[in-house]
């Protein structure tokens, strides 16, 4: 696992979940807001993403098998936005799931990717594994294999993708 033992990583994907949780809902409702606290939260962020990143390379995949992630958009603007073969970034540490409800629980739109080659399961460390949380690097980018799909009920739609 490189120069890391598993406890640090475990403190890092809790300070990763927690941290940047807390930080941004306290900033979000203009609790402690200061420029000082602002720059902490973009440092303590680099920090904890560097380590994610350390993480993510590290670990075991979580390989040939479908993973998930909600978002929601605008119904107009969905269309729109996903067309086959674009390739999209997602600006960041992204984080999935490895089942169907949750992604639908995070939104209206669900990318799905049908054999993961490189996200890796952060279940056994999560604060909230109930979201069977499957993590991508923020180098990671994706190409929209079809057209977006209405499924079920009118606002759900799904985008499958790979990565690339």
């Amino acid at each position: 696992m490189g120069k890391f033992t598993s406890d640090e990583y475990y403190r890092y994907v809790r300070m990763y979940q927690n941290k940047g949780t807390i930080g941004l809902e306290k900033l979000l409702k203009g609790e402690g807001f200061s420029v000082k606290k602002i720059e902490r939260m973009v440092r303590d962020t680099e920090i904890y993403t560097k380590s994610m990143e350390k993480y993510i390379t590290f670990s075991p995949k979580y390989l040939d098998k479908p993973v998930y992630r909600g978002i929601f958009i605008e119904k107009e603007e969905i269309k729109g936005i996903f067309k086959k073969g674009l390739t999209q970034d997602t600006l960041g540490t992204s984080s999935w799931t490895s089942t169907l409800r949750q992604a639908q629980e995070k939104g209206n739109v669900i990318f799905k990717i049908m054999k993961n080659k490189v996200g890796t399961s952060i279940r056994h460390m999560s604060k909230w594994t109930i979201e069977n949380e499957i993590i991508f690097s923020k180098n990671i980018k994706f190409k929209i294999l079809k057209a977006p799909k209405q499924i079920g009920e009118e606002w759900s739609w799904i985008v499958e993708v790979m990565e690339v």
